[in-house]
């Protein structure tokens, strides 16, 4: 299954890597759109491969981890024409997190999830999503790293809502002595 879903994913680029950031964004585009489609002509074995909840399945071994981590690859290139000077590490977060934005889509919408996006509208939002991941890559080339959040001072930290709404234990300011 891993091999069928890994020839979709090099088919919808043709195997050859992106020589331009907009080929880039294209190619990301592309990928997306050959998951969503993978995943809705053979539901059963995509949901083999990624439902989170394993019925009595022991852990994966690590030579099926890595397949899965070697599909990476085919978000990963184009991150090269549009991410050249960021780290291999970073680059393979960004990759990750674009993977799941797109998996997130396309899971809801395979579930039929009240918060899914219509199936009508998965193709043009899954592209939306991805060419606007692409058009704010360039914070990389002023040396942001996307990993590392600005830290908000302690003094200014609010307390965090929980699930019924009410906040969460409030912290006290500190006082300046008088």
């Amino acid at each position: 299954t891993l091999g069928r879903l890994d020839g979709a994913l090099a088919e919808a680029t043709a195997g050859r890597p992106p020589a331009t950031p907009d080929d880039a964004a294209d190619h990301l585009v592309a990928i997306a759109h050959a998951y969503l489609r993978f995943a809705r002509g053979n539901l059963r074995l995509w949901r083999m491969l990624f439902d989170p909840r394993p019925r009595r399945a022991p852990d994966l071994p690590d030579w099926a981890a890595d397949d899965r981590l070697r599909l990476f690859r085919h978000v990963v290139e184009p991150l090269v024409a549009l991410l050249p000077d960021m780290a291999a590490d970073r680059r393979m977060l960004c990759a990750r997190t674009l993977f799941a934005a797109v998996h997130g889509i396309v899971t809801l919408g395979l579930e039929d999830r009240p918060s899914a996006v219509p199936h009508a509208a998965q193709d043009a939002q899954i592209e939306w999503l991805v060419r606007s991941a692409c058009r704010g890559f360039p914070f990389a080339n002023a040396g942001r790293q996307p990993a590392e959040p600005e830290a908000r001072p302690a003094a200014t930290a609010r307390p965090t809502p929980d699930l019924a709404g009410r906040d969460g234990p409030r912290r006290r300011r500190a006082q300046p002595d008088r």
